[in-house]
């Protein structure tokens, strides 16, 4: 008997889907091996595990036996591989990260995550200017760095490794009292004479110099630009009615009843990109997170928690 992990896994996918195409495209195999793989692996039982029509495909009795046995298999399997990259990768070290303003809610998602799997690694968080972020990471005083999008220029591509978390689009906190907390999307005209407030730093990736490129490519038709010196602040001026400011949901956890999100439409501003940001000569304990950030669903989720109610 040749039976595989690989095997045992593309029955357990089709066994949940009951639909040999769907069940292909999650296990990314062509539809005629992902039958072919099925067929081999009732020869090799010699026991007929489902039954197959041209409408539909179900589960034999003895089909659901074995998909719960399956499942157990696979599982023992999952934490011996876990367990043993533990002992393998030296799983009792320490993983350093660093975040700047915006990034909270959902790096805590994904740290929560990794801290239940493996709760013996140190585990230490700490929040910088967007340009100290950087640098940081530049000399190796942070394993990892959640940062806003535009931060991924600030490196050569030889330097650090880009991973992509999710795509989200620009949105304008505004007043709730004020007169644009009813519109679903902010336009171009409704920027038209109105301050904006941004926690932009002095220099680096998120300077005012940068931030007022970025209007001017944009073309955003703002009267005046006032800088705060933190999100608190920002978002306080923002509930005074002192103007508007523009950045990510991300933040939705910190806004109060007196601030409204709203996104912006899309000629004001393309989606982004987050990501998370990684040297290339990084720790195994470092390696094992990066694995973890690839194969979680848990920014999924908060993705359709947080951000598509928008």
């Amino acid at each position: 008997m040749v039976m595989t992990i690989d095997r045992l896994y593309y029955f357990k996918v089709v066994a949940e889907e009951l639909n040999f195409t769907r069940a292909a495209q999650t296990c990314h195999i062509a539809q005629t091996a992902m039958s072919r793989q099925i067929s081999m692996m009732e020869k090799e039982i010699n026991c007929k595990l489902l039954n197959r029509s041209s409408r539909n495909v179900e589960l034999t009795e003895a089909g659901k036996i074995f998909y719960h046995e399956v499942v157990s298999i696979l599982t023992q399997y999952e934490s011996a591989v876990r367990k043993t990259q533990e002992i393998a990768h030296s799983t009792f070290g320490h993983l350093r990260i660093g975040i700047g303003q915006f990034e909270r809610s959902f790096v805590s998602k994904l740290i929560a995550e990794f801290h239940r799997l493996y709760p013996q690694i140190e585990i230490t968080i700490e929040q910088y200017s967007y340009k100290m972020l950087m640098h940081n990471l530049q000399i190796g005083s942070i394993d990892v760095a959640f940062a806003l999008p535009v931060c991924t220029d600030y490196f050569a591509p030889h330097q650090i490794e880009s991973i992509e978390l999710f795509k989200e689009r620009l949105c304008a906190y505004v007043c709730s009292a004020s007169d644009l907390s009813h519109l679903k999307i902010i336009h171009r005209e409704d920027l038209t004479g109105k301050t904006f407030i941004t926690t932009s730093e002095d220099d680096g990736p998120c300077s005012l110099a940068a931030y007022m490129e970025r209007i001017q490519y944009y073309r955003w038709p703002v009267e005046k630009v006032v800088q705060a010196n933190s999100l608190v602040a920002e978002l306080l001026m923002v509930e005074a009615d002192m103007g508007i400011a523009v950045g990510t949901a991300c933040i939705k956890d910190n806004i109060t009843q007196g601030v409204t999100i709203i996104p912006l439409s899309d000629d004001l501003y393309p989606e982004d990109t987050f990501s998370a940001l990684v040297r290339k000569d990084r720790s195994n304990v470092t390696e094992l997170f990066v694995g973890g950030i690839k194969t979680s669903h848990t920014l999924d989720e908060w993705k359709t928690n947080y951000l598509d109610i928008l």
